[in-house]
């Protein structure tokens, strides 16, 4: 009896020691497979391969289609990649990972602004007037040759346009590239704003003082950046009642303003009814310096003010001479002492607003110094070009 108890007992260990080795086999085939899911999901290669395939497609897509294209690209984790579009390959880096490439076809007759895009949400393929774009953004337009791609140097405020800048004046009247989308807001009232000329509250030991801010000024010249500002104003009223028919025309000063007459108040006269606001300032820099600078905001009708931001820089560049840098557009800083005229407007009214900084008041190749006529001119067409496309 007691030797069947101990071959009971010798089976019973046995069974009870493969039970614990197949237990312990378990486990670590349980947490080997817990590390590979974890490391699966660190490495995230699986989606990384996923995006960068379909980032290809979507750039052959988007370059083959015969009519202006425009795809955004959102996906979780977007931001957590460095995409790279280099040499006709997609790259996806992520740090402490290997770099993922995948092959793309780029269009050597088309003209390129392929961006390096980093943590970002989303990626903008973009096709028109034989141009492909690939940017965190909606781009409206560029200058570049064709095949060539290069990357905007980065500005306050971000920019929608940025072209190489160039100081030989013959390569600064290249044309940008707009897309052809139609105009939808009706321009029946244009407000006209010279940007100086407001009256500024100065302490003083007894009383209150009142000084007209005239902005940059050139004596040398003998005028200020209020004096040129108004009399384009004047002339552009002129202009845009024999280009833009059936539209009112206000201008937010006259030449008569008493102290009373403040930023604040100058905002005042801007209204929800207004459809377009064009706002004219000058800079000051070096003699040797003459470039123009459109700014706008987004808003609700923000394609719409990068659609006649564009149309002003085109008409600007073929009548004006003189220029050391490309025209740029560019979204306005919040530090800009201009900012609440475009944010009232753009963002409270949901008005078209653009503010044109029209040259250098040291130069005295500036557009509202000596090109006066031909800024004037411009502008008026640019506004009636906008309108006409309804």
């Amino acid at each position: 009896m007691n030797g069947v108890n101990k071959k009971m007992d010798k089976k019973a260990i046995k069974l009870t020691s493969e039970a614990l080795i197949e237990a312990v086999l378990i486990t670590i085939v349980i947490i080997a497979f817990a590390f590979y899911i974890s490391s699966l999901r660190e490495d995230t290669l699986i989606e990384k391969t996923a995006i960068i395939r379909e980032l290809s497609m979507l750039a052959n897509t988007v370059q083959a289609s015969p009519q202006d294209a425009l795809v955004i690209y959102n996906k979780n984790n977007l931001n957590k990649y460095h995409f790279s579009f280099k040499e006709n390959y997609v790259q996806i880096k992520q740090q402490d990972y290997a770099t993922v490439l995948y092959p793309y076809y780029t269009d050597m007759m088309l003209s390129m602004l392929l961006l390096d895009i980093e943590k970002k949400d989303q990626l903008v393929f973009s096709s028109f007037k034989d141009s492909f774009i690939i940017s965190p953004e909606t781009v409206v337009g560029f200058s570049s040759q064709r095949g060539d791609s290069f990357n905007p140097a980065a500005a306050s405020g971000g920019i929608v346009i940025q072209n190489n800048q160039q100081k030989d004046p013959q390569l600064a009247a290249s044309f940008a590239n707009c897309p052809l989308i139609k105009s939808t807001v009706a321009l029946q009232t244009i407000v006209l704003d010279s940007g100086k000329g407001d009256y500024i509250a100065m302490p003083d030991e007894t009383q209150e003082v009142f000084v007209k801010d005239f902005g940059v000024q050139n004596k040398a010249l003998g005028t200020s950046e209020h004096e040129l500002t108004m009399k384009a104003v004047i002339l552009l009223e002129t202009a845009l009642r024999l280009k833009v028919k059936n539209t009112l025309l206000k201008k937010t000063r006259t030449q008569n303003e008493d102290e009373s007459f403040s930023y604040s108040e100058r905002l005042q006269r801007f209204d929800a009814d207004d459809n377009l606001v064009i706002s004219i300032r000058m800079y000051q820099a070096q003699e040797t310096e003459n470039k123009i600078t459109l700014y706008i905001l987004a808003g609700k009708n923000e394609l719409q003010n990068q659609k006649i931001a564009c149309l002003l820089m085109n008409e600007l560049q073929e009548k004006l001479s003189g220029l050391t840098h490309k025209i740029e557009i560019r979204y306005l800083a919040e530090t800009d002492d201009s900012y609440p005229l475009l944010e009232k407007n753009s963002k409270e009214n949901d008005n078209l607003a653009v503010l044109l900084e029209l040259g250098n008041i040291n130069n005295k190749d500036n557009a509202l110094y000596s090109q006066l006529d031909a800024a004037v001119d411009a502008i008026a067409a640019a506004v009636a070009a906008y309108n006409n496309d309804r």
